[in-house]
């Protein structure tokens, strides 16, 4: 399975997804029109690497904005990841933001509370 990069734009995010280190990122503004569109690709990529994942697969959620529409396929990648874990392997999920950023804050706790996995509330101070 090859890396899956895409560039971050004013509408949507940098996007890293690195099987073979299992390490994931996703960084940026999420408000596309299309929603659909930018995020099929990356859970079409997720649902392969499903199959056969890292032993460790590591995530970071490090959005400083995302539209209802990117909820949505952001929650569905969580799943995904969940599917993942159930699996029997190792994933860690970081979700950052920013200090003071009640409302990506609140995003993250609304994820946790509804995962069963764990979700990493971290607090970005830069």
């Amino acid at each position: 399975m090859q890396t899956l990069h895409i560039d971050g734009t004013k509408v949507s995010p940098e996007v890293e997804l690195n099987p073979k280190e299992g390490i994931f990122y996703f960084r940026g503004t999420s408000m596309s029109e299309d929603a659909v569109g930018f995020y099929m690709p990356i859970i079409d990529w997720l649902k392969a690497y499903a199959e056969k994942p890292n032993p460790k697969t590591h995530v970071t959620f490090h959005l400083t904005y995302f539209n209802t529409a990117s909820s949505k396929l952001l929650w569905e990648i969580m799943i995904l990841l969940q599917e993942i874990y159930k699996g029997g392997h190792d994933v860690k999920i970081d979700w950052v933001f920013q200090d003071e950023d009640e409302d990506m804050e609140e995003a993250g706790e609304i994820y946790a509370e509804r995962m069963d996995i764990p979700v990493n509330l971290i607090i970005n101070e830069d």
